[in-house]
């Protein structure tokens, strides 16, 4: 199916634009830019939404992360050992720790925060030699976690393995966890930063381990796979 995809520019998303091209739209934006004015309602559904995606998401995967890591103490030594040789936690050091990133990308592999992301075709679109063709204006659903755990992609697809991540092999939408194509998630870099630093810090200062009273449920029928607790012992690192 991958032979059959098409660039961004064939389905008129050309993000990269000439000088000239500039100045032909300019006027047709302004006009469009004073056209309409938000609703209360729109402006209230806007500001649910960047907290909903802006701070939910986050939050689900830290814990699942925290829960991955104390179910694995082999793991969560290799990243305190790891994170031992940064002397300073800055989003410009962080993003080269090769294993703090693997553990992040295995958590959101496992458990991605959006259980799944709705598109909209914009054209018929034949998938491949599959025989299908999606109509356009069909609504499309998919399931990040299905593919995630898809033996096709990943050997042992339930367990956690931070390692698969240091040299990746998969197929880059084998791994969807922020989505892909022109609408990937535009918080994806921030959500990645404040993971890695909260972890940084974290992991660096105390030892987390499962309790008797560990134990993961969700809400149901929400869209976030987010955990309504976490419960762990902490230890203070000496």
């Amino acid at each position: 199916m991958i032979d059959s995809e098409k660039s961004d520019k064939d389905f008129g998303y050309n993000s990269i634009s000439s000088d000239n091209d500039s100045d032909e739209s300019s006027d047709k934006t302004d006009k469009k830019s004073t056209a309409g004015t938000l609703t209360p309602d729109e402006l209230t559904a806007q500001g649910i939404l960047f907290f909903i995606a802006g701070y939910d998401t986050t939050s689900a995967a830290l814990t699942h992360t925290i829960y991955y890591l104390s179910q694995h103490p082999e793991c969560q030594q290799k990243l305190y050992e790891e994170l031992k040789t940064c002397d300073e936690f800055t989003y410009e050091k962080l993003v080269h720790l090769k294993y703090l990133n693997a553990v992040i990308n295995e958590t959101l592999r496992l458990a991605p925060s959006l259980t799944r992301i709705q598109r909209e075709c914009v054209q018929d679109y034949k998938l491949g030699n599959t025989g299908i063709t999606i109509p356009k204006g069909a609504s499309i659903e998919i399931y990040p976690y299905a593919i995630h755990r898809d033996p096709e992609y990943w050997p042992n697809p339930n367990d956690f393995i931070p390692d698969r991540f240091l040299e990746p092999t998969h197929h880059p939408y084998a791994f969807i966890p922020f989505g892909g194509g022109p609408r990937l998630c535009i918080g994806q870099r921030f959500a990645l930063n404040e993971m890695r630093m909260c972890l940084a810090k974290l992991i660096n200062k105390y030892q987390f381990d499962l309790s008797n009273k560990t134990k993961l449920d969700y809400f149901t029928g929400s869209l976030l796979m987010s955990p309504k607790e976490l419960l762990v012992d902490i230890k203070a690192r000496n």
